[in-house]
């Protein structure tokens, strides 16, 4: 902690030795007290924050000239990129300031940087930086003071952070910048009319850090180029996720991996999106692979490709503007696993830093054992482990209909739900906060039986689901049907009496997520502790294109993002 001037500790003394050699009582001083700096960087950064940066490059402990410790922070932001300090939860008030000094170096005049607050999963659109700073700008070659107000940070109302973000602003690369002294300024609370007195003490112990997640719940949407005209890319509403997993690339059997995104437009579309997510200050990751790719996966993490396709997927990452990518590697083998988690350490390894997530396949109860505790010594590597929580029914021998995402109620012939997944593969090693659910934004349709309990009586019984029974076919057709709600499952379905079949006349069960079943999912999750959810996808539940209408996106931000 930094002494008070010298100049107020002698002016102090002397009025308090003056008036005892008088034989007086000391004078009641009756000016407000000082204001306290907490230090979330000083030579170091101070624990228990934490380096949470996404930048092409940083350090935390570079010298830097008229640095006012032997260390100070150098960064080059690429567009959207920004230092982000991270913290369990610290509280703070409108009334208090962010300090800090910036050295835009040889280049960096007039640098587009803003201030901005994270507050667990939000990020508020904060201020520029430059304005803040004596001058009025970040300067060349020198260092300057800048005081950002808390008050222009922090939404109504809210008074908890959980991070600081020092964001590039205007989507091109910045020259190289310095970073030093940068703290919370915070009026003391004591009674003004009392003489304050510093002292070079510690706080209180800091709070244990938080386990992955539990700062907010992630909401992850894939978003895929087959179907990108559903759902224009300018209409994503990036207020209601945090993470956006756009698809696909496929991996090839040589290592090379294609960047096509499954559209004639698929490149200008993923960069449209990547901007567009880091603009609202959330993340990007490319979906890697998915159904169908599995023999691409093999032949690309073997030993004798997988260096040449780490490099080719870190260079879509470069080359797109992403933050990580989403290990689609369906199905996993017994005989593919040294292959992926060779490649996940690989990555890992190559850059730190990268946001990785892998999906999960769901269990069948009457198999638990295929909660294999090897994806818990995988899930060391990945930031999310998201279970594909839909069309977990079938018309297989001896099972009744059931539920595409039923939440609980796995019993018998109906031996799927989420709540039992997930609880065998915690029992399997994986942390609850690494967990997420999914959520589908599609339904499956049937014919012949009229709702869940019911005996199949052939695969004839199905008629469609993923990319065929979008919400938009959902709810126009739930105007001829009955919306029905079961209570044990925690799921929802409509179905149609004989004279109002639809789709091919012979539809008569449509089970789906409605935003019933959403809210039912998130409470879910934030009492039980997982970490959020993914959303298959994004595209299937936009019901009007022109104006980006995704009634079950708004459901999802409502019940997941308050």
């Amino acid at each position: 902690m930094r002494r008070p001037p010298a100049g107020l500790r002698v002016l102090l003394t002397a009025l308090l030795l003056g008036s005892a050699a008088q034989g007086a009582p000391p004078p009641k001083v009756t000016a407000s007290p000082p204001p306290r700096v907490t230090w979330l960087y000083q030579d170091r950064l101070a624990a228990p924050w934490e380096d949470l940066t996404w930048a092409g490059a940083h350090a935390m402990n570079a010298r830097v000239a008229g640095a006012q410790g032997r260390h100070a922070i150098s960064v080059t932001l690429g567009p959207w990129e920004a230092l982000y300090f991270g913290h369990p939860g610290f509280d703070v008030s409108p009334d208090d300031t962010l300090v800090l000094r910036v050295n835009g170096g040889k280049d960096g005049a007039n640098a587009a940087v803003r201030a901005r607050v994270v507050i667990g999963t939000e990020q508020p659109v904060g201020v520029p930086l430059g304005p803040t700073c004596e001058g009025g700008a970040i300067p060349a070659r020198r260092w300057t003071s800048c005081r950002v107000s808390l008050a222009k940070l922090l939404p109504a109302g809210r008074s908890r952070i959980t991070g600081l973000w020092l964001q590039e602003d205007s989507g091109k690369a910045l020259p190289p910048l310095s970073f030093d002294d940068i703290g919370i300024e915070q009026r003391s609370k004591a009674e003004p009319s009392q003489v304050a007195v510093a002292s070079a003490g510690v706080g209180a112990p800091p709070p244990p850090r938080s386990a992955p997640g539990q700062g907010g719940k992630w909401v992850s949407g894939y978003y895929t180029g087959w179907n990108a005209d559903d759902y224009p890319p300018e209409k994503v509403d990036f207020s209601a996720l945090t993470h956006i997993l756009v698809g696909r690339a496929t991996p090839r059997a040589d290592g090379t991996l294609s960047t096509q995104f499954d559209n004639d437009r698929g490149p200008e579309i993923a960069r449209t999106l990547s901007k567009r997510a880091h603009e609202a200050g959330r993340k990007a990751l490319i979906m890697v692979g998915g159904s169908g790719e599995h023999d691409g996966w093999v032949g690309a993490a073997s030993d004798a490709n997988r260096a040449r396709f780490v490099r080719a997927l870190l260079k879509a990452v470069d080359d797109f503007g992403y933050d990580g990518l989403d290990l689609d590697w369906e199905p996993v083998e017994k005989e593919d696993r040294p292959k992926l988690l060779a490649l996940a350490k690989a990555l890992r390894e190559a850059r730190p830093k990268l946001l990785l997530t892998f999906p999960l396949h769901w269990i069948n109860t009457n198999f638990p054992t295929d909660a294999d505790p090897w994806f818990a010594e995988l899930a060391t590597s990945f930031d999310q482990m998201n279970l594909m929580s839909y069309e977990m029914i079938g018309a297989w021998d001896g099972w009744r209909s059931w539920h595409t995402s039923a939440l609980r109620g796995e019993q018998g012939p109906h031996p799927t739900s989420i709540s039992s997944s997930l609880a065998l593969w915690v029992k399997a090693g994986i942390p609850k906060a690494k967990l997420g659910l999914g959520i589908p934004f599609y339904g499956l349709a049937w014919r012949h039986i009229t709702g869940p309990y019911q005996p199949f009586t052939h695969w004839s019984d199905y008629v469609g689901g993923d990319n065929s029974f979008t919400y938009k076919k959902i709810l126009r057709y739930s105007k001829q049907g009955k919306y029905q709600w079961d209570e044990k499952a925690q799921a929802s379905y409509v179905t149609f009496a004989p004279d109002k079949q639809v789709e091919d006349g012979t539809v008569t069960w449509i089970s789906y997520d409605s935003p019933q079943a959403i809210a039912a999912k998130a409470a879910f999750v934030k009492q039980e502790g997982y970490g959020g959810t993914i959303l298959w996808t994004l595209n299937q539940g936009c019901i009007d294109p022109e104006s980006g209408a995704n009634p079950l996106l708004d459901a999802v931000r409502a019940a997941f993002l308050p």
